[in-house]
């Protein structure tokens, strides 16, 4: 109901609050604190409607986090289904990664993590271990972190020396952009069946719906593609202090709008 009566305020142009609140009309030499003065001054200008940042001023504002948490209940309910070998897959959530499937079975804290949103293919089901093919790139000096994509630190996979060991690299090479060597990398290793889902679409609804209900409570929403990949890590980071998500949705948060980014929105993502 609130996301309604916010999408008919933006298309009104707030006509509600500017029956008394005039734009013309303010002072913003007046205003207690310089920098929502230099706030606010900025959104005018750019366009905003009152409503883009004054959410919850009439009325309490509401727990947005019901919608994107019941979207990600519902992946959760379709993890490990009806997954197979040669599968192109897609992790849900954070999970731990094993050199083998003994050691799947002894030891919960993983020789590796398989960060959410991870694409990767399954070259062998047993019981409720997945083994997988994860794929992306290495840079040179950072050898423990698998990214999705050469120069954009998306990250896909941490690893422990025990992975490290067992990763197959393809010749390295220099990213003109950014004077860096990187290397096509990949590694198997064996992940929680409950971990993986096979719809990549419901993950990027979660994400933007994630995005959409967190970063829309303060100010007016940004375009996902308005920063680049790399920028986004810096960015997200700052604003971490005033969003109400704990670690896993952060995470989930920073990966949906990397691979949704300036320079990466074109991108494969899987």
């Amino acid at each position: 109901m609130a996301k309604r009566v916010w999408a008919s305020m933006t298309e009104t142009d707030s006509r509600e609050c500017r029956n008394c609140h005039a734009p013309e009309a303010m002072d913003f030499r007046k205003m207690k604190k310089a920098e929502d003065a230099k706030r606010m001054e900025k959104g005018l200008k750019d366009g905003e409607t009152c409503i883009s940042c004054h959410k919850g001023i009439a009325h309490k504002l509401p727990d947005m986090s019901q919608g994107y948490r019941a979207m990600l209940r519902d992946i959760a309910a379709t993890a490990g289904k009806e997954i197979r070998k040669g599968d192109a897959v897609q992790s849900w959530r954070t999970a731990p990664l094993f050199v083998d499937v003994a050691r799947a079975a002894a030891d919960s804290n993983g020789d590796g993590k398989l960060l959410a949103a991870t694409a990767a293919k399954v070259i062998d089901v047993k019981g409720d271990w997945v083994r997988l093919t994860i794929a992306g790139w290495q840079q040179e000096g950072a050898e423990r972190a698998i990214f999705a994509l050469r120069g954009q630190r998306i990250l896909n996979a941490a690893l422990a020396p025990e992975l490290v060991a067992a990763i197959r690299r393809e010749p390295a090479a220099e990213d003109p952009d950014t004077g860096l060597v990187w290397a096509r990398a990949s590694v198997d290793a064996w992940v929680a069946r409950d971990s993986l889902v096979k719809d990549q679409e419901a993950l990027w609804a979660y994400g933007k719906e994630l995005y959409s209900s967190t970063c829309s409570s303060c100010h007016g929403l940004h375009p996902e593609d308005h920063m680049l990949a790399n920028q986004v890590i810096g960015t997200l980071d700052a604003m971490k202090q005033f969003i109400p998500l704990d670690d896993e949705e952060y995470r989930f948060l920073l990966k949906y709008l990397q691979f949704h980014a300036q320079d990466t929105k074109d991108k494969p993502h899987g």
